[in-house]
């Protein structure tokens, strides 16, 4: 007869434990790992672009993610613990192009542009 012994049970779950922790580890670094490969990124809360307003300042915010620095047309923005921010823009007469940048620790950047028109103000005819 050949020399066989069953699969005990407590060989089965020691195996099992085993593949089941491995599979953690790799599940574990693969989301650790989406910061790195997926680089900074931008949300703006509300998406102006292609707007058009007769206000003379606006307020532009939203949240970065991944990023250690982030500026408006090269102008740095300052963000919260959890990447919010929120900054005025004075609009002038016209076209207004808007950059967006952020950084992120390995050098990658990207940006969001957003193009909003301020149009000539109401004034009122006085007789």
């Amino acid at each position: 007869m050949p020399n066989s012994s069953p699969l005990s049970l407590r060989t089965l779950f020691r195996g099992t434990a085993a593949a089941a922790l491995i599979v953690a580890i790799i599940g574990y670094a693969a989301y650790q790992a989406k910061g790195v490969t997926l680089g900074p990124s931008i949300h703006v809360d509300q998406d102006l672009n292609g707007t058009s307003t007769n206000e003379r300042v606006i307020t532009l915010s939203g949240t970065i993610r991944r990023a250690n620095a982030i500026s408006l047309n090269g102008r740095p923005i300052y963000v919260d613990l959890e990447g919010r921010f929120s900054e005025r823009f004075a609009l002038m007469p016209g076209t207004n192009i808007l950059v967006i940048t952020a950084r992120g620790a390995d050098g990658r950047e990207v940006q969001r542009t957003l193009t909003v028109v301020r149009t000539a103000e109401q004034t009122a005819i006085t007789p």
